[in-house]
């Protein structure tokens, strides 16, 4: 039952981080320039396997500019097209929501994949 709860929570920060990639993505797409720096990164997550990564996974290719290629045991290869959404994948906000969700508010304060040394970029268009 808290898990539900804490579920309930989680749905709109979820809402939240789609639309503020909406809208960072349209800004890039509408430049004349299009910045766009499509790259694969890979992610050490601090979410087991099974239905906590699949839905790290899945929130994060819910997030426009981001796509899961891969997700296995606690790694998740995503593809980003834009350098803010690799950034916020850095920063860790859907783990720690996720962990939030289904570990409770202790597992929440777990350091982000940047504070870990986590996330590394492994393939892109500068490589």
């Amino acid at each position: 039952p808290i898990r539900v709860v804490r579920f309930a929570l989680y749905i709109p920060y979820l809402l939240w981080e789609i639309v503020k990639a909406n809208i960072a993505v349209s800004a890039v797409i509408l430049r004349p320039s299009m910045p766009i720096e499509p790259t694969l990164t890979q992610v050490d997550s601090r979410v087991r396997s099974g239905l906590p990564l699949t839905a790290l996974a899945n929130s994060i290719t819910l997030t426009p500019g981001t796509l899961t290629v891969r997700a296995t045991d606690q790694r998740l290869l995503v593809h980003t097209l834009i350098p803010a959404a690799r950034e916020d994948l850095f920063d860790g906000g859907l783990e720690k929501a996720i962990r939030f969700v289904f570990y409770g508010r202790e597992s929440a304060a777990i350091p982000s994949p940047r504070e870990r040394d986590d996330a590394e970029i492994v393939g892109g268009d500068e490589l």
